[in-house]
């Protein structure tokens, strides 16, 4: 008897959260968790370089702080759009999605294989592409400068920026593979 009670109780305990409602309307993600997966890491690493304090990969030195750097915030417009556009079909490295109007086309298909398929590999993905960040150096970039070029391979080195920027399309592609299972 005690044990029906025990599980009672668990299962009751467990219900608030299973009920909650996603942040936007028709959406993938619930509130508290895209404020501790997605826009509190990445706004904690956003002040860190707006401070000056951010390294530049592993060369020892910091990545100059930018001119301007406002806080980012959930849009559940482009959030529809990126649940209505990877909603069409499985998509790959080879045959990624199109893009409309002035939106940009960043896609990248390698993680979603690797990692779980709940909204922990929101979680997962941020941290792996932010510490992925503090490894890579960004040639040519120095403290002191005030605007910055890239050079050598810009976009193998800016790709860990754009991964952070575009981890709502990973995590709706996670969410529609999950439902095709």
């Amino acid at each position: 008897m005690a044990k029906l009670y025990f599980i009672a109780l668990a299962l009751g305990s467990a219900l608030p959260a299973l009920c909650q409602d996603t942040f936007c309307p028709n959406g993938k993600m619930i509130g508290a968790d895209i404020y501790e997966y997605v826009l509190d890491p990445v706004n904690n690493e956003r002040k860190t370089l707006l401070d000056g304090n951010k390294p530049n990969g592993e060369s020892g030195q910091k990545l100059p702080p930018p001119q301007g750097m406002t806080k980012l915030y959930w849009n559940c417009d482009l959030e529809k759009e990126a649940i209505d556009t990877l909603a069409k079909k499985c998509y790959d490295h080879d045959d990624p999605p199109t893009t409309t109007g002035d939106k940009a086309k960043i896609f990248d298909s390698y993680f979603p294989n690797r990692i779980s398929a709940d909204s922990t590999a929101v979680k997962q993905l941020i941290d792996s592409s932010l510490q992925y960040i503090d490894y890579i150096e960004l040639e040519g970039v120095n403290p002191g400068d005030s605007s910055v070029k890239y050079k050598g391979d810009a976009t193998d080195s800016l790709l860990p920026y754009f991964t952070v920027s575009c981890i709502l399309g990973m995590l709706l592609a996670l969410g529609n593979e999950k439902k095709r299972k």
